[in-house]
C-alpha cells in the first residue's frame, strides 16, 4: 500500500499500516486473512493529536496473541495488563497504584508514585518471563512536566543500558495534590511499554 487513504480498501497490508478513522483492516504481512483470526492490537502512534482522524495500528494473527495478567492483578473488563503479539509484549499504561484488598495511590509525589508504578509493570513483565532490558519503547504520562527531572532520576535506575524509545505527554493540566477521605492521591504519572523477548524464550 503506497497511500495511506488506500488501506481501508486493500486486499493486503503489512503488519504496521497507518489507518484513517479507526477503518477495518483484516489483512498481515500480505497475505489476507479469514476476519476471525485476525484484529487490531492497539494504538501505538497518535498525529497530530487526533486519534480519530490517523492513527498506526497493528494488526495480528489473532492465533499468535497470548494475553499476560500478573496474579496480583484482578481480571479487567475493558483491556489485558500486557499482550504477546509474536515475541512482541505491549503492556497498558501503569500508575502507582498498590494492587490489594487496601490498594490505592498512596503517595504525594511523582517520583514515590514512580517506583510502584514500576514496580507494577515489572510484575508484569515477570509473568512474561522478562525483565526491562527487554524494552524497546515506553510512553510516559506525566500530570507536570516540571517533574521530568525527579521523574528521570527514578525512571533511569530501571531501564538501561540501552534507553527505550519514549513518548512524555502531559495530557490534562496539573491537578491539585491533595489526598481524599481515603488517604489516596490522584495519579501523577503512568508509564506504558512495548518489550521484545528473543526466540529462546518462547
Amino acid at each position: 500500500v503506497q497511500n495511506v487513504s488506500d488501506i481501508c480498501t486493500a486486499k493486503t497490508v503489512n503488519t504496521l499500516g497507518i489507518v484513517t478513522n479507526y477503518c477495518e483492516v483484516a489483512v498481515l504481512g500480505g497475505e489476507q486473512l479469514e476476519p476471525a483470526v485476525l484484529g487490531v492490537v492497539g494504538v501505538l502512534v497518535l498525529v497530530d493529536h487526533d486519534p480519530a482522524e490517523r492513527a498506526g495500528v497493528a494488526v495480528v494473527d489473532l492465533r499468535q496473541r497470548k494475553a499476560v495478567r500478573p496474579k496480583n492483578m484482578p481480571p479487567s473488563p475493558t483491556a489485558s495488563p500486557c499482550i504477546f503479539a509474536g515475541d512482541t509484549l505491549y503492556c497498558s499504561a501503569k500508575s502507582g497504584f498498590i494492587p490489594g484488598p487496601h490498594g490505592g495511590v498512596y503517595a504525594s509525589a511523582t517520583p514515590h508514585q514512580l517506583r510502584q508504578t514500576m514496580r507494577n509493570l515489572l510484575d508484569n513483565l515477570e509473568e512474561a518471563e522478562m525483565t526491562f532490558d527487554q524494552v524497546v519503547a515506553t510512553n510516559v504520562y506525566v500530570d507536570d512536566l516540571s517533574d521530568l527531572q525527579s521523574f528521570d532520576e527514578v525512571y533511569s535506575q530501571y531501564v538501561g543500558p540501552v534507553l527505550p524509545a519514549r513518548n512524555t505527554i502531559q495530557q490534562i493540566a496539573p491537578v491539585e495534590r491533595k489526598a481524599d477521605k481515603d488517604d489516596h492521591y490522584p495519579d501523577l504519572e503512568q508509564v506504558s511499554l512495548i518489550a521484545v523477548r528473543s526466540p529462546r524464550t518462547r
